[in-house]
């Protein structure tokens, strides 16, 4: 099962780093990248199954519009303690472009 997340997490990440390939990325997109792709690769998966006692107090929402994107964005920005990291992850992420292959989730 570990095998598949570390799968899904890699596919997730190209994902999101392809989305400031094309056209005129900024270069503040693209510093926003190198930061999030930098604290990938720190990161750690850990299950969290039905039964845990979390698991069922907590909400999802898919980010299945351009507002959820930027949701998102600041959401994830607030993972960095300096201010200017925060603007240059939110200035890359919301450049997703969402699609159904590569699903984002909220979570409250």
């Amino acid at each position: 099962m570990k095998d598949i997340a570390t799968r899904l997490q890699n596919n997730k990440n190209q994902w999101l780093a392809s989305q400031v390939e094309g056209g005129y990325p900024t270069k503040e997109s693209l510093k926003g990248r190198d930061l999030y792709l930098e604290a990938q690769s720190s990161c750690h998966l850990e299950p969290l199954g039905a039964g845990h006692e979390s698991a069922s107090d907590i909400e999802w929402h898919l980010v299945d519009f351009h507002r959820l994107t930027i949701m998102f964005s600041i959401l994830q920005s607030k993972r960095w303690a300096n201010e200017k990291d925060q603007q240059l992850i939110v200035e890359f992420l919301t450049q997703i472009i969402v699609e159904p292959a590569h699903s984002l989730y909220l979570a409250s």
